[in-house]
């Protein structure tokens, strides 16, 4: 990864603050040379503009920002930072666009399905690995709150109720299940 990184990246892509994280963990910010940063998510705009720099756009979702970037993007090129887990969405898009993805595969994620007491009635997911490490030991029979579509899009493969929060972040997932409870 290193290596990659020593000359000057024009495009990057962010699909999660533990890209960020982990790029972060093994490289100083000093030594990244990247001319226009796209990401998904404000808590990944916020923690890149801290530590990184300027983040020249940043959508929602891996889709929008895969269809911004066909529109948009200076170059035919993007370096995308990604987990061993992340969706294949948005270089699918790109590269059906004739945009070529030079993937780094940032981090690992790591499934651990804890028990879940019966008397729980409604489950909080952030994303997609968190509904397969739920899945390992427990049964979908809850309501399932998800942070964005992406996550409701596997939710709703397992669960009969799926609740999206009207922003994707975790305030508004919080918001979601308070609704229900009031």
């Amino acid at each position: 990864m290193t290596h990659t990184l020593q000359k000057k990246i024009k495009n990057v892509v962010f699909t999660s603050k533990n890209g960020v994280e982990s790029l972060l963990t093994n490289v100083s910010p000093a030594e990244l040379q990247f001319e226009n940063i796209y990401c998904v998510g404000r808590k990944t705009r916020r923690l890149i503009q801290k530590k990184i720099g300027k983040v020249a756009h940043f959508e929602n979702n891996a889709r929008d920002l895969a269809n911004y970037l066909v529109e948009f993007i200076e170059g035919t090129e993007v370096t995308y930072f990604h987990g061993n887990l992340s969706l294949e969405e948005l270089p699918k898009i790109l590269e059906e666009n004739n945009i070529t993805v030079n993937a780094i595969e940032a981090y690992q994620t790591k499934l651990s399905g804890k028990q879940i007491d019966d008397t729980v009635e409604g489950i909080l997911f952030y994303s997609p690995s968190a509904i397969e490490s739920y899945l390992i030991n427990n049964k979908p029979d809850k309501v399932a709150y998800c942070i964005g579509e992406t996550t409701a899009t596997e939710a709703r493969k397992h669960f009969k109720e799926v609740k999206v929060a009207k922003i994707p972040d975790v305030e508004s997932v919080i918001d979601l299940v308070n609704e229900d409870y009031r």
